[in-house]
């Protein structure tokens, strides 16, 4: 197990592989149906993570379906972000602390990984910090559900500006989740995203990360207050 070093928290199991079981695979209609829960808007992707489905439970878990889904918005954004900005691309990658912020997050970092992306891991880390940090960056993924109630999670995409994915950038990377979920053979090529990271060995180094997000932040505060000190 991996664990945070700011706030001791798990990270997560390199050695355990999300899926790799095939007596774990989600149905074809536990998929659909968790699919199917889901907001896709530009504002951001989100739905009940929690394995009960019980929008209030503080559980960790969320269940097969759930974890596939995951995979799948991660391998849908680095299609998105590739294609923006080529191979070697870096992101930053964060979460609120929900309770299946952890799982979720753990799952979105081996597929980038996998897909040869540099991921950035902030972990637990406010909005506005990621999108200040992914402003020296190609993008960020965002774990998140706002406002909503605990069990609820999901995600915000983020372009190197710093700005959350929005107009002709959602309605493709909306299209292309559609586009997967479509092919009759989703559920085996979940597992083959999955199984490509298996072997990636993500940086452990968040501590300096978010460190490195808080200076960004605050310094893009203070040239915010006083933009006549801009040199």
């Amino acid at each position: 197990m991996m664990y945070d070093a700011r706030t001791g928290f798990p990270l997560g199991e390199p050695e355990v592989l999300p899926l790799s079981e095939n007596d774990v695979l989600p149905t074809a209609v536990d998929l659909g149906r968790e699919v199917g829960s889901m907001i896709l808007s530009a504002s951001g992707w989100r739905k009940v993570f929690a394995l009960s489905e019980n929008e209030e439970d503080a559980t960790e878990e969320i269940g097969p379906a759930n974890e596939a889904i995951s995979a799948l918005i991660a391998q849908v954004f680095a299609d998105y972000i590739i294609q923006r900005c080529g191979p070697g691309c870096r992101i930053a990658l964060g979460l609120d602390a929900r309770p299946t912020g952890t799982k979720i997050g753990d799952i979105i970092a081996r597929v980038l990984a996998g897909r040869g992306i540099a991921v950035e891991y902030l972990f637990i880390t406010a909005a506005p910090e990621i999108m200040a940090y992914a402003r020296q960056l190609d993008g960020f993924v965002y774990v998140s559900a706002s406002h909503n109630p605990r069990g609820h999670n999901g995600v915000k995409f983020g372009l190197g500006d710093g700005s959350v994915a929005g107009g002709k950038d959602a309605a493709e990377i909306i299209s292309l989740f559609r586009e997967y979920m479509s092919e009759p053979d989703i559920r085996s090529k979940l597992v083959h995203i999955l199984n490509k990271s298996e072997g990636i060995q993500l940086s452990p180094d968040t501590e300096n990360f978010k460190n490195e997000a808080l200076k960004t932040y605050l310094d893009f505060n203070l040239r915010t207050a006083f933009p006549e000190k801009r040199h």
